[in-house]
């Protein structure tokens, strides 16, 4: 999933951990190991988003390696912003203790 518009909320284990704004995707975990992702996310707002399964998305890209490429390359830059997000909240968390 992809949202287009509006933004959403990562928790684990009801603590917020961040949020995704337009473009982010949501899923990352899953579309690299195929396991459910060990957090929930939620809109905060009404959004619009792109999705695809991920049977469908692995058939699609089965037939275009270069496009498989890519998207590995998105799914990676995404996932490393999300971490360093989640580290600089965890940082600014503890400055406020």
């Amino acid at each position: 999933n992809i949202p287009i518009s509006g933004a959403a909320e990562v928790q684990k284990s009801s603590e917020r951990i961040c949020e995704l704004k337009p473009g982010h995707i949501i899923g990352t975990a899953l579309a690299f190991t195929g396991d459910p992702s060990p957090v929930r996310v939620t809109f905060t707002e009404p959004a619009r988003y792109m999705h695809w399964s991920l049977s469908s998305l692995r058939r699609f890209v089965d037939m275009r390696p270069d496009l498989r490429t890519a998207l590995q390359g998105l799914i990676s830059r995404d996932l490393a912003q999300k971490l360093n997000t989640v580290i600089q909240n965890q940082g600014d968390a503890q400055q406020r203790r």
